[in-house]
């Protein structure tokens, strides 16, 4: 009797150890934690080809030679998607404004593994357009980038300050009617497959080559203000989207 209640003990043991292991393998079978949404950074990077831009040096460009002592400029409406052309994340409307710094800008977040595309429009939009830097929130509360003697007057989406050829050159590309803006280009597309998403942060390098905004034109000395021809054409070359890239 001793030597079968012995038995019938290991037996309920060993039950008991058949229960644990298969519960540890249930547990192996649970599906992986949801992946952790990253910010994604832009950092807008101003070159001419290969260098990034520093102010006061002198840079060949369609054969003249120009030195900037001022580069500022708008981008606006990042939007962040994927292959199937769903939004991964959106800077809520608020513009970029870039300049030589090269300083980096939180435009959301994502927990997607794999980017496709960032859309966007180089200058203000016209809503934007109609506020004021008084008002507005950072970056559109820069009183140097609006015509601020006319407080209707809108934003100025691009500024090119220096020499060419030894002569100083004004341009500073703006849209005074703020109801027709004919100086934003919407619907510029950069392609981001190569940007990794390993990290702790998603940051996009985008860089916008100066020479080839220019390139065809002539700058003339002197100023080229609001919707100069000038402005225009380099305006209307950004919306290509030929001088942009991904480092």
């Amino acid at each position: 009797m001793k030597q079968l209640r012995l038995i019938a003990m290991a037996l309920v043991a060993g039950g008991m150890m058949f229960t644990a292991c298969d519960k540890d393998d249930d547990d192996d079978d649970d599906p992986d934690p949801q992946p952790t949404a990253k910010e994604v950074m832009v950092v807008v990077k101003p070159v001419v080809g290969n260098d990034a831009i520093q102010l006061n040096t002198t840079y060949d460009i369609n054969g003249q030679m120009v030195s900037f002592s001022n580069l500022k400029f708008y981008l606006s409406n990042f939007e962040l998607m994927d292959d199937a052309g769903m939004l991964l994340a959106d800077n809520d409307g608020l513009p970029i404004l870039a300049d030589t710094d090269q300083n980096g800008t939180m435009i959301g977040s994502t927990d997607a593994a794999h980017l496709h595309m960032l859309r966007f429009g180089a200058g203000v939009d016209s809503t934007a357009n109609a506020g004021s830097p008084i008002t507005n929130p950072f970056p559109l509360d820069d009183t140097e980038m609006h015509w601020n003697w006319n407080p209707g007057g809108g934003y100025k989406s691009f500024v090119m300050e220096g020499t060419v050829d030894g002569n100083d050159f004004v341009s500073h590309a703006a849209a005074p009617d703020v109801s027709s803006n004919v100086i934003y280009q919407d619907g510029i597309v950069v392609d981001l497959h190569t940007v990794s998403t390993t990290g702790d942060l998603i940051q996009i390098e985008l860089l916008v080559d100066i020479a080839d905004m220019l390139d065809g034109l002539t700058i003339p000395n002197g100023p080229s203000m609001g919707t100069a021809q000038l402005n225009q054409q380099y305006m209307s070359k950004l919306g290509t989207g030929t001088p942009f890239s991904v480092e």
